[in-house]
């Protein structure tokens, strides 16, 4: 009976790292650093993320106002070329995006943005990555314009007045896509509880594999025992 709730136990643990494994293939846990997706976005906000590669065979895709995760390509504050961020997919291949001063038009209308709290200014906002950028923006008139030709799209924080963003660093390429958020998990990474819940999960193909050949090694341990019992003779 013991032997059968041991191999029992083995094949769930077995189960669970499969199924662990693919998780990790398909989908990553990631979390926020910082305030730019305030208030959808907490800091340290842990994100269930499906991989490019999930997005790709799932045909999940690309829409407007998905939060997505990028490759930043260039130099910004607080975050070197190659760190992922997370931004507001806005627009889309073939649209023409225009900001004015406090409102983002795709295609000539307004779109409606019902997540943003923070509401932008641009005429206080470095635009182009440029100290002054914003000044473009003194006319209540100005639209600044940008169409997006095939594989581009256009990202936005949704804490308009601290981001770095398309408005920053221009539209994005596809391939700096890195996959899109599937889950806001009510956990936080700068809580430890949170912290280290996330890491047992993340890590927990490791440990399944070590609790396995520890248990498989309890029973070679057990089978050498049974074996010494059965051949002693006693005088």
């Amino acid at each position: 009976m013991a032997k059968s709730k041991l191999r029992g136990l083995t094949w769930l643990l077995g189960g669970l790292i499969a199924l662990t494994m693919l998780f990790d293939l398909g989908f990553r846990l990631d979390y926020t650093n910082g305030t730019s997706m305030s208030p959808t976005l907490h800091d340290g906000q842990i994100l269930v993320v499906a991989r490019q590669r999930t997005v790709d065979a799932l045909h999940l895709g690309y829409h407007r106002k998905d939060i997505v995760v990028i490759k930043n390509e260039r130099a910004l504050p607080g975050a070197a070329p190659g760190t992922l961020l997370v931004k507001r997919l806005i627009g889309m291949p073939g649209d023409l995006v225009g900001i004015s001063r406090r409102v983002v038009y795709i295609n000539a209308e307004p779109l409606s943005e019902p997540y943003v709290y923070y509401h932008m200014n641009n005429l206080k906002y470095p635009y182009d990555a440029v100290p002054n950028g914003g000044a473009q923006f003194s006319s209540a008139h100005f639209l600044h314009s940008n169409f997006l030709t095939k594989n581009s799209y256009f990202v936005l924080g949704d804490n308009r007045p601290s981001s770095a963003d398309s408005r920053w660093f221009g539209p994005i390429k596809k391939r700096q896509l890195q996959g899109k958020v599937l889950w806001a998990t009510p956990l936080n990474y700068h809580f430890w509880p949170s912290r280290l819940l996330g890491e047992l999960i993340a890590y927990f193909p490791v440990m399944g594999m070590l609790l396995i050949v520890g248990l498989n090694w309890l029973r070679y341990l057990r089978a050498q025992r049974t074996a010494r019992d059965m051949f002693h003779v006693k005088p």
